[in-house]
C-alpha cells in the first residue's frame, strides 16, 4: 500500500525519501514475521490521535469503535447460525452448478446429434458429383421398364 500511495502515475516515486523508505520497508518485511511489525520498525510508532495512511481527520477511536462494535454486536450463536446459513447457500449453489453443467453436456450432445442428422440429410439429397444426370431417369430398371414407366 505504501508504494501505491507514494508513486506518481508514471510509476516513479514522488521523492527520494519515499523511495528510500520503500526499500527499507521491503528489506524489513523479509526480516520480520509480520508486515505490521516491519512498518513500525521503519516508520516508528503511531502518534497519539493520528492514524497513518487513513487521511486527514480520521482518529484511532473512529477506526477501533466501528470495527470492534460490529464484532461485539454478534454473539457466537448468531455467528454460528449465520455460518450455517452461508454453508447451506454454498451447498445449494454447488448443486445448482453441477445441474447446469449436466444440462450443458446434454445440450451439446443434442446439438451434435442434430448436426449429424442435418449432414446425413444433405448427403442423401445431393448426388456425389454435385449435379443431376438426366441419363439416370432414362435407364431401364431390372423389370425391363424405364424409370419413366414406358416399355
Amino acid at each position: 500500500m505504501y508504494s501505491i500511495c507514494h508513486k506518481k502515475s508514471d510509476g516513479s516515486f514522488v521523492n527520494d525519501e519515499a523511495k528510500e523508505k520503500y526499500e527499507q520497508l521491503q528489506a524489513e518485511i523479509g526480516k520480520t514475521p509480520s508486515p505490521n511489525e516491519a512498518f513500525v520498525n521503519v516508520f516508528g510508532k503511531e502518534h497519539p490521535g493520528y492514524v497513518r495512511c487513513m487521511g486527514l481527520g480520521i482518529t484511532p477511536s473512529q477506526i477501533t469503535t466501528s470495527t470492534s462494535h460490529s464484532v461485539r454486536s454478534m454473539s457466537s450463536s448468531e455467528a454460528n447460525e449465520k455460518m450455517e446459513k452461508m454453508q447451506a447457500e454454498i451447498d445449494r449453489l454447488k448443486k445448482r452448478d453441477s445441474e447446469v453443467d449436466m444440462l450443458k453436456e446434454q445440450i451439446a450432445f443434442l446439438m451434435q446429434m442434430q448436426n449429424s442428422k442435418d449432414k446425413q440429410a444433405m448427403d442423401i439429397e445431393s448426388p456425389i458429383d454435385g449435379r443431376r444426370s438426366s441419363e439416370s431417369s432414362h435407364q431401364p430398371d431390372d423389370r425391363g421398364t424405364t424409370s419413366l414407366g414406358t416399355n
